[in-house]
């Protein structure tokens, strides 16, 4: 399933409620960050998903044009090699290219550019490099624990998660032909780890989930809002 933005995004109207006196030291917590965030809005590294998408389009020209895959190789998340030492591999999974195709490639590293500028744009630079790279660690510190195979997938899937969550109301075109609201296409990833949580086999199952903590962290009770009315 691939996804693309329409040209206009439509901002979102939602009605915000006052917290009830049991979220109040969670409220006000969050809001610390919030502040932190503000006052160092300018720190991190700026565009940081135009740098990554950069990146992994580099990486996919220049793997494409070696067969013995030397170079995916050697940025690959592998457990074993990085207790051996070899900890760059920590981060530089997040630049290999999640596609084979060139054209879904690149419409995919277009779109999550285009998600995590409209979140720079939104929330800052210090918050998007909080979010993401904390998303990083966490799951390293998964796939370390758990034995999986660490990807960008699990993070790009964040981002999509904290884009719909700001912008319930904002269209992508699903199969580049349908319209649709990005709430609706969160409750379809939701399902999907709830399903690869069901059928998969312990302990690799719940990966996907602890994957996303750091979407669950960052966005606590606000998750709420793009969950079906009826749950």
């Amino acid at each position: 399933m691939f996804i693309i933005p329409l040209w206009t995004f439509l901002p979102a109207c939602d009605t915000i409620e006052p917290p009830t006196k049991e979220v109040a030291s969670l409220n006000n917590l969050r809001r610390d960050f919030e502040r932190f965030c503000y006052r160092h809005q300018n720190k991190g590294i700026p565009n940081l998903m135009l740098v990554i998408s950069v990146l992994s389009v580099i990486v996919y020209f220049i793997g494409s044009m070696d067969p013995s895959g030397l170079l995916y190789s050697f940025l690959r998340f592998d457990r074993s090699l990085i207790l051996q030492g070899q900890l760059w591999r920590l981060v530089s999974y997040i630049i290999m290219p999640q596609f084979g195709g060139i054209f879904f490639m690149l419409i995919s590293v277009y779109f999550y550019y285009t998600i995590g500028r409209l979140l720079e744009n939104q929330r800052g630079r210090c918050w998007l490099n909080l979010f993401y790279f904390s998303g990083v660690l966490i799951t390293d510190i998964a796939a370390l624990i758990l034995g999986c195979n660490a990807s960008a997938g699990s993070l790009h899937l964040s981002l999509f998660l904290a884009f719909a969550t700001i912008f319930p109301e904002n269209r992508v075109l699903l199969f580049y032909i349908i319209p649709i609201k990005m709430k609706y296409m969160a409750w379809i990833y939701f399902g999907i780890t709830l399903y690869e949580l069901i059928v998969g086999s312990f302990p690799t199952n719940l990966f996907p989930v602890v994957a996303l903590l750091n979407y669950f962290l960052f966005f606590g009770a606000d998750v709420l809002g793009v969950l079906p009315d009826f749950l």
